[in-house]
């Protein structure tokens, strides 16, 4: 499955800004860790950016509400480089006190089927949403923003869906060459067999973002998706308030509920993978879905997102330190993410050519 490398260095940081493996928020089976020092920003935060990334005149959200986000210049900083620096501003959430036993948990599994076609759409309403959280660094302040309307994928892309992307374009299939990924590689252009309907992996963000334009659709923003994870209501979880590991795709399904990051350890070091995979068909967790109806977006697999890793408006300023422009955005959790308990509201940072067997991404649309 995933190779046990895992290394809590802080030394390090210029190789693993370059060969773009870096991650905070979420340390996964597997990964290599090491805390990088923020660039300088540029005068534009979203210089790069999609040009799809702008909002229509006269309105406060318009065809992209990513534009809520922008909130000003980032103040140029540099972030200090010492040992507790990713405590300092990405300290890790905790885990929230499970709803079922031990023994529920690890027996739990899929509950369910998919009942609409993968490629089906969400309309999402109008409306005022919620976004953050007073509780994550990188999360803050909580604020509410209105919306306008947009469709977003019912489930993430699957292995299907992305294969006739493959064949029409000629763009890489998802491989990597090192002994995690060997469950999830594809062969030429076609996925492992028995794993067409499960959500595509391996891709880096501009995988997904050509997908999705291939598709005549873009990547959501993270204030869409958020929307469409947490409902009007601003909800914790796509089911409510409380958690409960037995209703979404985490690694706690593995490794049992965890109180603390020496948990996490224990477990990591115990772990020798998996010879199946650990990614399940899209819908299959029916309770993992939101008040709209968006299925699997607390589990399975994270998500790309179309922006970059930048300060919410007011954010306190030593988090508008920890945070990178150069950086993209995934949300949701994953089937091998530590923090698997954390609110729909944490956002995941990635260098922008990362691969990862936890993440993958779904699309979305303005109406015109």
């Amino acid at each position: 499955m995933l190779a046990l490398m895992t290394v809590h260095s802080r030394n390090l940081v210029g190789v693993i800004v370059a060969v773009g493996i870096l991650a905070w928020g979420g340390l996964r089976l597997g990964e290599v860790l090491f805390p990088v020092p923020v660039q300088e920003a540029a005068a534009d935060p979203h210089a790069g950016a999609e040009s799809e990334q702008k909002s229509a005149p006269g309105s406060l959200v318009g065809e992209h509400p990513e534009a809520l986000l922008q909130g000003g210049r980032v103040e140029p900083s540099e972030a200090p480089i010492h040992e507790d620096w990713e405590d300092r501003y990405f300290p890790f959430p905790g885990f929230e006190r499970e709803a079922q036993s031990k023994e529920q948990i690890l027996a739990s599994g899929p509950t369910g089927h998919r009942k609409f076609s993968v490629d089906s759409e969400i309309l999402v309403p109008a409306g005022e949403a919620v976004i953050g959280d007073p509780r994550i660094a990188g999360s803050r302040p909580v604020r509410r923003v209105q919306v306008a309307a947009f469709y977003i994928d019912r489930y993430e892309v699957t292995n299907n869906r992305y294969a006739a992307f493959v064949k029409a374009t000629g763009r890489r299939a998802p491989y990597v060459h090192e002994n995690w990924a060997a469950i999830y590689n594809w062969f030429k252009d076609r996925p492992a067999k028995g794993l067409e309907e499960v959500p595509v992996v391996l891709v880096t963000h501009t995988d997904a973002a050509e997908f999705c334009r291939w598709n005549k659709r873009r990547l959501p923003t993270e204030i869409e998706w958020e929307y469409a994870a947490r409902g009007k209501n601003g909800r914790k979880y796509p089911w409510g308030s409380v958690w409960d590991s037995c209703l979404s795709n985490v690694v706690s399904r593995i490794s049992g509920p965890l109180r603390s990051v020496e948990d996490w350890d224990r477990f990591e070091a115990s772990w020798t993978g998996s010879k199946k995979p650990e990614i399940f068909a899209v819908g299959s967790y029916p309770a993992d879905r939101s008040a709209f109806g968006v299925m699997d977006m607390a589990g399975n697999v994270s998500e790309w997102m179309s922006g970059y890793f930048i300060a919410y408006p007011d954010a306190p300023k030593d988090e508008r330190q920890g945070l990178d422009t150069t950086l993209r955005v995934a949300r949701g959790n994953s089937w091998g993410n530590r923090d698997y308990s954390s609110p729909l509201a944490n956002r995941y940072p990635y260098a922008e050519n990362r691969v990862d067997s936890v993440i993958g991404f779904r699309c979305a649309r303005s109406i015109r």
